[in-house]
């Protein structure tokens, strides 16, 4: 019968758990980053753009329903109000 060869037993990393008490110790490699990684980045992207469509949808089926001034109660506290701003602040669509 042969025999698996056997390998030679690697270094086990230090990982540290907790605070250490030392503050000159260097921290373990084990520590997770908190930088955001590419699904953040991308779902944060994802968000903004459905925030800036569902926003200018609801600008586009309000400017075609209502006429300026008129207003619709949608649920609860909750209404549409058909005014327009000129201003550059808040007019920029």
């Amino acid at each position: 019968m042969s025999e698996t060869p056997v390998s030679p037993e690697r270094p086990l990393r230090e990982v540290r758990i907790g605070s250490s008490t030392n503050g000159l110790a260097p921290v373990s490699v084990a520590e997770r980053s908190l930088a955001a990684g590419a699904w953040q980045w991308a779902g944060l992207v994802a968000v903004a753009v459905a925030a800036v469509l569902a926003d200018q949808v609801t600008k586009h089926i309000v400017t075609r329903t209502l006429s300026l001034d008129e207003s619709v109660h949608v649920a609860g506290p909750l209404s549409i109000h058909h005014v327009q701003n000129s201003g550059i602040a808040f007019g920029l669509f």
